[in-house]
């Protein structure tokens, strides 16, 4: 009689073999999202970062309070949203943006989204 060789697989090691494949996959399924998810959260945070700095130049050449708003919406090409807190508010390259006017002081606060969501940059500055 021959001697019985083992020759391919049995059903358990093709499922383990598949169970542990499709664990991997997932596990890199998932850092992949995290690290889309992390890159779109700083380019939105450098869009902040570099739309404030643009509000504060802005800020240091308007005249007034007035002058300030009417060169964010010309500049920008935005429609202002007059808050009852007495912040005007807009919606400029996926960024919301908060801007404050008292008394030659100047506070940014700029969102993800609404102000509900994730702070991307907070500043104040004064005259």
């Amino acid at each position: 009689m021959k001697p019985l060789t083992k020759k391919g697989m049995t059903i358990l090691e093709a499922i383990i073999g598949m169970t542990v494949l499709i664990v991997i996959t997932i596990s890199v399924i998932n850092l992949s999202l995290s690290a889309t998810k992390a890159s779109n959260n700083n380019v939105l945070a450098f869009r902040a970062s570099n739309q404030a700095i643009d509000y504060i130049e802005i800020f240091q050449e308007a005249e007034s309070e007035e002058h300030f708003f009417d060169l964010i919406k010309n500049i920008f090409k935005v429609e202002l949203v007059y808050e009852n807190n007495g912040s005007v508010s807009f919606i400029y390259n996926g960024v919301t943006s908060n801007l404050f006017y008292v008394q030659n002081v100047l506070i940014i606060e700029c969102y993800s989204g609404s102000s509900d969501d994730m702070v991307l940059y907070e500043y104040s500055y004064r005259k």
